[in-house]
């Protein structure tokens, strides 16, 4: 047996480079965002206004990372169609939010379905990216 079967027998199949090495730039800074926006929800969540500017900030950091007008329309549209449908989801008697603003939804509400479909895009994006090499 030669020694590159020898080793891969050990060592396993090798890759040419790590999983982590293969993630995108863009993509670490959308999961940090992603997350920062969750917490910046689950802490803030009283205080409507600073979470709603907050929200703001990072969803324009979606968008700036993105740099893509399609990615811009894709956050307006889920920002408006996922805060809709849970505005007739409460009013339907689905659940309620303790503190809404309009609708039976918080003020914040639209900018975070946004920053959402773009982070669900962003995965989309790099498991293709990682399912091609």
């Amino acid at each position: 047996m030669g020694e590159t079967a020898r080793n891969s027998k050990v060592h396993g199949p090798s890759l040419p480079s790590s999983l982590f090495s293969r993630l995108t730039a863009k993509f670490a800074y959308s999961c940090a965002l992603a997350v920062l926006s969750l917490l910046v929800v689950a802490l803030g969540w009283k205080d409507q206004y600073l979470v709603f500017a907050l929200l703001l900030a990072i969803g324009a950091g979606f968008i700036y990372v993105g740099k893509s007008r399609n990615e811009t329309i894709l956050f307006a549209l889920y920002g408006l169609w996922g805060a809709s449908a849970e505005a007739i989801a409460i009013w339907l008697g689905g659940w309620n939010y303790s503190n809404p603003l309009f609708f039976g939804i918080p003020l914040w509400l639209p900018i975070l379905w946004g920053i959402a479909a773009c982070f669900v895009l962003r995965v989309k994006e790099q498991l293709d990216a990682l399912l091609e090499t």
